[in-house]
């Protein structure tokens, strides 16, 4: 009730309001519209690489965003434009793995990546706090993993799932990952028509 009355006081000393004209926009106005946040990446710190990927993450709350770089790095900035995190995964070859689908868990804490060496996928799971990442591989190969999510309150990730076999539907599947880094060697399909 206090802060009701705080708030209504705070409108009446704030004096009227007006309602702000907007444009309409179409087809013929859209040149016209303007970001409200614009981060400039051909700006980017060394440690951030070149960015040129239109990929990218954010998290739930909009105050990070993962994108990739030319060398397969992913590199996480914060809404201000500071880079936070710069990282890769190394595969079989000793190369960073090219980067495919990138997601935020609901705090912003944990970031999850589908990867490839070109012959196998593998999921990777960056603890930001802790600069630290987990690599499980991809177990329902030859099937191709396209989108990767966090689960809301349990230590899984979600994969949308391309069935390799011609006529196959796709599928998803839930895989479990715990913190700190430990290999798994099991994954559950969830549901699969």
């Amino acid at each position: 009730m206090i802060r009701l009355l705080l708030a209504l006081l705070v409108l009446a000393l704030a004096g009227p309001l007006h309602a702000q004209e907007a444009e309409v926009i179409s087809a013929d106005t859209v040149d016209r519209l303007q970001p409200a946040v614009r981060i400039d990446f051909a700006s980017a710190p060394p440690e951030a690489g070149e960015i040129i990927s239109g990929g990218f993450a954010m998290s739930r709350d909009g105050t990070r965003i993962a994108v990739r770089n030319r060398n397969n790095a992913i590199v996480v900035w914060s809404s201000d434009g500071e880079v936070l995190d710069v990282f890769s995964v190394p595969g079989a070859d000793g190369l960073p793995d090219t980067v495919l689908d990138t997601s935020f868990n609901r705090d912003g804490s944990l970031l999850a990546a589908i990867v490839s060496d070109g012959a196998f996928y593998a999921l990777a799971v960056r603890d930001l706090r802790q600069q630290v990442t987990m690599v499980l591989p991809f177990l329902h190969s030859p099937d191709v993993p396209l989108r990767v999510w966090f689960d809301a309150t349990e230590p899984y990730l979600w994969l949308e799932v391309a069935a390799a076999e011609p006529g196959e539907p796709a599928y998803i599947a839930r895989i479990p990952y715990i913190l700190p880094v430990q290999q798994l060697t099991e994954a559950a399909i969830v549901t699969r028509p």
